[in-house]
């Protein structure tokens, strides 16, 4: 005979489920449907969420590779410009040196007051006697025209001079040598006379602009024109400089500043 343990219980025996079992099961059944329908709707959106990321990923590299496109172009293009730019000043130089060859011959006086009915031939032989000159060496002489100042005023524009070929030097450093005043020309007052290589409008503003940059803002005490050069020295003992442009400004003033 079976033991007792190994029978099974006969239907009396068996315990009947009760009103708290049977709910006991429904929410598991619940718990289970809802932590179910939560692991899917987490998966769809994490995958969704995985799917942007990598689109999002790819965009920003196609973005990254189009930034870098783009700071390659502008550094491109900067270079162009730097390039344009040098050619450009290098073009300007060549085509003032050109016409500052046109005005080899020629002197400009200043200081000379501009009268009605002025007889610059008489100026000019007067001028001639003061500094040992022939006069055979004008070839020409005018007045150039004068322009009104902010103050409404108008300037005494300078007297140009055309000398034969080869004597240009000669009359500028004879009037360094050889201060000439208005008296000395029998015009009113004692202001000085100054008697200059004649310059093109470009190498005027650029000298003006030296003098401004170097003289009175960095202290250089010599600042003077050469055969049409502009030459800047900031004392006796310093090597000087040949200024061309702007940029050749700046570079004296760096590198005598680096040596003080």
């Amino acid at each position: 005979m079976p033991d007792a343990d190994d029978e099974e219980a006969t239907d009396s025996e068996q315990q009947q489920p009760t009103n708290s079992d049977i709910t006991q099961n429904m929410l598991s059944q619940i718990r289970r449907e809802v932590r179910e329908a939560i692991r899917m709707e987490m998966q769809q959106a994490l995958s969704f969420f995985s799917d942007k990321i990598d689109e999002y990923e790819e965009k920003i590299n196609i973005y990254e590779q189009e930034r870098k496109n783009m700071e390659k172009q502008q550094q491109e293009l900067k270079n162009n410009l730097n390039t344009i730019t040098l050619r450009n000043n290098m073009m300007e130089q060549r085509i003032n040196m050109l016409e500052q060859l046109q005005i080899n011959n020629n002197i400009e006086i200043c200081g000379i007051k501009e009268e009605k009915d002025e007889n610059l031939t008489n100026i000019l032989n007067t001028i001639c006697s003061k500094l040992q000159q022939k006069p055979a060496d004008i070839q020409k002489v005018f007045r150039k025209k004068s322009r009104q100042t902010n103050n409404n005023r108008r300037e005494h524009s300078a007297v140009t001079v055309i000398l034969r070929d080869g004597c240009r030097n000669q009359w500028v450093n004879s009037a360094r040598d050889t201060p000439i005043h208005s008296r000395d020309l029998g015009i009113d007052g004692d202001n000085r006379i100054y008697i200059r290589e004649e310059l093109t409008p470009s190498t005027a503003f650029l000298l003006w602009k030296t003098k401004m940059e170097l003289k009175e803002k960095h202290r250089f005490k010599f600042v003077w024109i050469k055969h049409g050069n502009i030459m800047a020295r900031k004392n006796e003992n310093e090597k000087y400089f040949v200024i061309r442009s702007q940029s050749d400004i700046e570079r004296a003033v760096t590198e005598t500043q680096d040596r003080s």
